[in-house]
């Protein structure tokens, strides 16, 4: 009942609601999926279709970060449904063909894996990281899978020893910095303040050294609701201080909504002039700061 009357609200307060209202924003942005569980026929079908849509729509691919089988939580649930890890690799392969792939991490203390246990900025252990991420990089190598040098973080966990191990393995791109509340990392959020980045700034950060890491901001998920509107509504609530804004949705392969999400982005294309573009179009966006740190804790 509650959702009903919400969802009436809604319908009655946007047949008042001025369509354009990010108009007077050029802003152009990529779609980002975290992926992780293409062992699921359903989802793995409907990710597919969703990208050749996508395309046919916006002429611009996703971006399918992945969470490779070495992933403790994913060997876990591949092990219960006797899924074959050269079956799951295949599939990243074939979704390699409509999508850009990068690698998801998602880390565990004590080599755990269960949500409770998920490494966090307040629930952190350098030498887990390190194994894990590592095990993962060997993962894609072994299976000759390009990750394109492109991160996102599970549970948009950052921090200065992952830049390091990011930086230390060549990676370039990232998509784990957000102003977005439900997407809050302390590390992100201090580096973001104390250099006044901007909503829609792309930004690099790195030591002392030549290799930086380019950061996209991740802005918010993408609707799943049939009310495109809520779109607008929720990006408002971002502080939108710049004309020009270069950033990323995201969603999960496991709860994207097929037709509301496409309608949305319709939507946006239509009355927001909003520019989906593909990953090789977004990096080419400069950095506007260069931030450096001095050491990894």
């Amino acid at each position: 009942m509650f959702f009903k009357m919400k969802s009436l609200l809604k319908k009655i307060s946007y047949a008042f609601y001025k369509k354009g209202q990010l108009k007077s924003h050029n802003i152009k942005l990529g779609y980002i999926f975290h992926t992780e569980r293409l062992y699921d026929d359903r989802l793995f079908n409907q990710l597919i279709l969703f990208c050749k849509k996508y395309k046919a729509i916006t002429c611009a691919e996703p971006i399918c970060t992945v969470i490779p089988p070495s992933n403790l939580q994913l060997k876990r649930e591949l092990n219960e449904r006797a899924f074959p890890e050269k079956e799951y690799a295949s599939r990243i392969i074939e979704l390699s063909q409509y999508s850009t792939i990068g690698y998801h991490g998602h880390f565990y203390l004590d080599n755990n894996p269960f949500n409770y246990n998920a490494i966090h900025c307040n629930s952190f252990n350098a030498n887990n990281l390190t194994e894990q991420f590592e095990n993962d990089i060997n993962w894609f190598e072994k299976n000759q899978i390009p990750h394109n040098n492109i991160y996102a973080g599970g549970w948009w966990f950052f921090n200065e020893n992952l830049l390091q191990l990011l930086l230390q393995y060549g990676f370039q791109f990232d998509f784990s910095f957000s102003k977005a509340p439900f997407f809050y990392n302390q590390f992100s959020n201090e580096i973001m303040n104390e250099n006044n980045i901007p909503t829609g700034e792309v930004f690099e950060i790195g030591f002392d050294g030549e290799k930086k890491l380019t950061c996209i901001q991740n802005f918010i998920g993408m609707h799943t609701t049939s009310f495109p509107e809520d779109f607008d509504r929720n990006m408002k609530k971002l502080d939108l201080n710049i004309k020009e804004l270069v950033g990323v949705v995201n969603a999960h392969d496991y709860d994207l909504n097929f037709d509301n999400t496409l309608r949305c982005i319709e939507f946006q294309m239509k009355f927001n002039n909003i520019k989906f573009l593909s990953f090789n179009d977004l990096i080419g966006e400069k950095p506007f700061k260069s931030i450096r740190l001095f050491s990894a804790t």
